[in-house]
């Protein structure tokens, strides 16, 4: 599971930003396990309790996807992009949809981003990933 981008707040009396992180754990564990509706629902509720995580939106829009909810995973990769404008993951994941539903303009478009964001960050595999795509959909190197 990813380190928190930004700094959690505590979230409601009680709930520290720890306690969220590890109830985001749960959430990834069953999200790699195969309980999506569990996982739904954590990171659902952690995106409430934290608005401004960008990691809860993400996992939540992975998760979204894996259910078949694409619209869904599309809302919360735009809220986690917005979150965290630096992180080129939300945008190499939504250009992923947009490969899936054959729109190769709007995954250009967000791979070529996604792209310059990972290697404004000297994030290898990601840029490598970001170029590897464009490359398959015809907008690469």
């Amino acid at each position: 599971m990813p380190v928190p981008v930004v700094g959690l707040p505590p979230a409601a009396p009680g709930i520290s930003a720890a306690d969220l992180m590890v109830i985001a754990e749960l959430g990834y564990h069953y999200l790699m396990s195969g309980g999506l509706e569990l996982a739904q629902e954590i990171f659902s509720g952690l995106s409430l309790l934290a608005p401004e995580e960008p990691y809860f939106p993400l996992a939540l829009a992975l998760t979204s996807d894996r259910l078949g909810n694409k619209a869904a995973a599309h809302r919360a990769y735009d809220r986690a992009a917005r979150l965290s404008p630096k992180d080129p993951q939300p945008d190499l994941n939504r250009a992923e949809l947009y490969i899936e539903e054959g729109d190769h303009a709007s995954a250009r478009t967000l791979l070529t981003n996604a792209a310059k964001k990972a290697k404004a960050a000297k994030d290898g595999p990601l840029l490598t990933k970001a170029e590897c795509l464009l490359r398959h959909i015809g907008g690469g190197r």
